[in-house]
């Protein structure tokens, strides 16, 4: 059974690699585009992970269920180009 804290949880640390991955980069579009790919694949994985598990997820998931590939990909690029903007500025 997928619980909803056990999602929260991962959720958070997936926000906080998203920073960190945009880090890397030199600008926030570059960063962004990181935040694309990991945001795809972090929503894509999930949807995965619910359709291999035999058990119905407690955690509340979007109808269709499409919309959070959509969700966490948005997220992704947004807090990966804020990484990349704050690596941009301190060396600016």
């Amino acid at each position: 059974m997928v619980s909803e804290p056990a999602y929260l949880v991962v959720s958070l640390l997936a926000a906080i690699g998203a920073i960190l991955a945009g880090l890397e980069h030199r600008g926030p579009l570059e960063g962004a585009l990181r935040g694309l790919a990991g945001g795809l694949l972090f929503g894509a994985f999930i949807l995965l992970i619910v359709a291999i598990w035999d058990d119905d997820p407690t955690a509340d998931l979007p109808e269709p269920q499409l919309v959070l590939i959509a969700f966490t990909t948005v997220i992704g690029v947004a807090l990966s180009a804020v990484g990349g903007l704050i690596r941009g500025r301190q060396e600016a």
